[in-house]
């Protein structure tokens, strides 16, 4: 884990009592339930990352129409 930054809220005491609960079960500090939890929250706000993956989608386009059944020729120059 990386450099952390401190941050302080209120919590109502049902949400204490669950985070104690939690945190006691896995045997993990209350903090790390949380920073879990927002982390989990977070990436449902931001939406999903984009693949850098799909940029090569289409980069092939204008290509030879049969490359699937005829590859050997377009990528080894085999008839």
């Amino acid at each position: 884990m990386g450099k952390l930054v401190r941050k302080q809220t209120y919590i109502t005491p049902a949400q204490d009592d669950a985070l104690k609960r939690i945190a006691g079960r896995g045997s993990r500090t209350e903090a790390d339930v949380i920073r879990e939890a927002l982390e989990q929250y977070l990436r449902t706000q931001e939406g999903p990352r984009r693949d850098p993956l799909l940029d090569i989608v289409g980069i092939a386009s204008g290509g030879p129409r049969d490359g699937a059944e005829r590859h050997d020729r377009d990528i080894y120059d085999r008839a």
